[in-house]
């Protein structure tokens, strides 16, 4: 129980992963067949016309938070099995969480910023 303050979580982390995981699988496809197979050729105002709907803000959103959550944690898992220093793990675990925060702001701005 060396690093108890430093841990990454345990099972409850272990299966939101997976269930993230799946959930995210299912947004990617939808995304993709509706915005890439559906065989309309899109540009810019294809695309500020599809985010002016609210479901469609929401619903990119959600695939934000949950693709960048899904990512961090990935991460920080790693983090906490190859990275022993203390003083290493805290500061690379900052580092994750100000590029978790600024990916966040930067693509829900992005998202919520584009009106028709």
């Amino acid at each position: 129980m060396k690093n108890k303050g430093l841990t990454s979580g345990g099972a409850f982390d272990w299966f939101f992963q997976r269930i993230s995981g799946i959930i995210l699988l299912f947004m990617l496809f939808t995304h993709f067949f509706l915005l890439h197979f559906s065989g309309i050729e899109l540009n810019f105002e294809d695309v500020k016309v599809h985010l002016a709907q609210p479901f469609w803000k929401i619903f990119d959103l959600g695939f934000l938070v949950l693709g960048t959550y899904h990512a961090i944690k990935g991460l920080f898992m790693i983090l906490h099995d190859y990275v022993h220093h203390n003083g290493w793990r805290l500061f690379l675990t900052g580092l994750l969480w100000t590029l978790g925060i600024f990916m966040l702001i930067i693509g829900s701005l992005t998202i919520l910023s584009l009106k028709v």
